[in-house]
């Protein structure tokens, strides 16, 4: 009995939810919708900025549209976001991030939607559809001033639904920023429910600006929606901080291992980033070439996954393998400096993605062996002469590449790695940001 009321009541629930979901839905699209007060002095340029993920929350996503709001608040923008809940306990990184903001900008917090719908019946989308109803409903109460510009940043996706219901009824520019893919995501990070097509199709179709942090992320992009005006696309690229990197030496030496040669991977190690084709290559190259036991090392710190511990464990790999835990930026640096080369995946699932560590990787001078051929990383380590690339599955390569390391441990032309660095700061892509928004809001007067 007591089973079937537990189902009752959760079945109620579900109900209870759905109705309210819509009810709820339905009285925004009837109203105002955030069409608040124009506020502030005439011809102030306000950015409206959604982003979900945001200080002191610390995470990959929150670095680019932080530097995004900071850019725009020192150029004279008004600059409101909209952003997720802070952490229960904000971490000492989180809250340095978070004083970097200037006091100017307003930050406007969203709790995570209570909203438990029948997905059955419900619109299902990355981000969650609820949390689209308490941005709007919040942007109501609160009374926002309308924005010259509203600027979405994804992931989650659900940050573009409410900028395009936002754009729509206040009649101003949607630029959408894509720092990763939405519906064309390999992984489950980036969920993906029953109407996230539907909606990333009318996203695309509304905006005024789609930014896009890799090329790969707009050619995919104009195969799965050939309807796309493209010439609505921007590659600005995700970037980093020359502060991140002040440990770093400006001309670093060469790490001296006259026994062996060290490979170091920093970062997360599971799904997305799994090392196990890596480690076949290995143990099938210590096979043909047995001497290379003895002169090779590899370390990998960070995360992992509980899979991959066991893996290594079950290996016979275990005398060449060192396991470190995640470490400090300034002690990751000097593993880097200490490596004879740095080691970057490169599955077939990551090829259009540039992962962070490649700058950090590029900065800390060591040549880079990146494992599998093709996409935006082998291309970027190529064109800087930074390191070597070998095809997954290839040992003839990979024992030539290692013996390249031996002999040649650092790039050839350091300026070609700084000169792209300096392209890639987090200030200089902000500008060009800057720079395309002041465009859309001159194309209004």
């Amino acid at each position: 009995m007591s089973r079937l009321k537990l189902f009752t009541l959760s079945h109620f629930r579900t109900v209870r939810d759905t109705l309210s979901g819509y009810s709820r839905y339905a009285r925004l699209r009837i109203s105002g919708l955030g069409a608040g007060s124009s506020g502030g002095q005439q011809g102030n340029r306000h950015l409206l900025l959604l982003a979900w993920l945001f200080p002191p929350t610390v995470s990959g996503g929150v670095y680019r549209p932080l530097s995004f709001a900071r850019r725009a608040a020192d150029l004279g923008w008004q600059v409101t976001v909209i952003a997720g809940p802070e952490p229960d306990v904000p971490s000492h990184a989180g809250r340095y991030l978070l004083d970097r903001l200037p006091s100017s900008v307003r930050v406007v917090r969203i709790s995570e939607s209570t909203l438990r719908p029948s997905y059955r019946f419900f619109p299902y989308i990355d981000g969650g559809f609820g949390n689209v109803i308490d941005t709007l409903e919040r942007a109501i109460a609160d009374d926002i001033s309308t924005p010259s510009l509203i600027f979405a940043s994804g992931p989650p996706f659900h940050n573009f639904v409410v900028g395009w219901h936002l754009s729509r009824r206040l009649k101003r520019p949607l630029v959408l920023d894509y720092r990763d893919e939405w519906t064309q995501c390999p992984f489950d990070f980036v969920g993906q429910g029953n109407s996230d097509f539907f909606w990333e199709r009318k996203c695309l179709e509304q905006a005024s600006s789609v930014v896009f942090t890799t090329r790969s992320f707009i050619e995919q992009a104009q195969i799965a929606f050939p309807e796309a005006d493209t010439r609505k696309f921007v590659h600005i690229p995700n970037g980093f901080d020359f502060d991140d990197l002040k440990q770093v030496a400006p001309n670093a030496t060469q790490a001296v291992h006259p026994h062996y040669v060290l490979l170091s991977f920093l970062g997360a190690l599971g799904p997305h980033t799994p090392p196990d084709g890596f480690l076949a290559a290995v143990r099938r190259m210590l096979a043909v070439h047995p001497n290379w036991r003895e002169r090779l090392r590899i370390q990998f710190v960070g995360e992992r996954h509980r899979s991959v511990d066991r893996m290594i464990a079950d290996s016979d790999l275990s005398d060449i393998i060192s396991l470190r835990d995640q470490v400090s930026k300034p002690e990751a640096m000097e593993i880097m400096r200490d490596s004879s080369a740095l080691i970057a995946f490169n599955p077939i699932s990551l090829r259009r993605y540039i992962p962070g560590k490649l700058f950090d990787y590029i900065a800390s001078g060591r040549p880079i062996l990146v494992y599998g051929e093709g996409g935006e990383v082998a291309s970027i380590v190529r064109e800087l002469d930074a390191g070597a690339v070998v095809p997954e599955n290839d040992i003839d390569r990979l024992r030539e590449a290692l013996s390249g390391l031996s002999s040649r441990p650092l790039a050839t032309d350091e300026s070609e790695r700084k000169d792209w660095l300096k392209r890639h700061e987090r200030s200089v892509l902000a500008d060009r940001l800057i720079e395309e928004l002041d465009n859309l809001v001159a194309k209004r007067h």
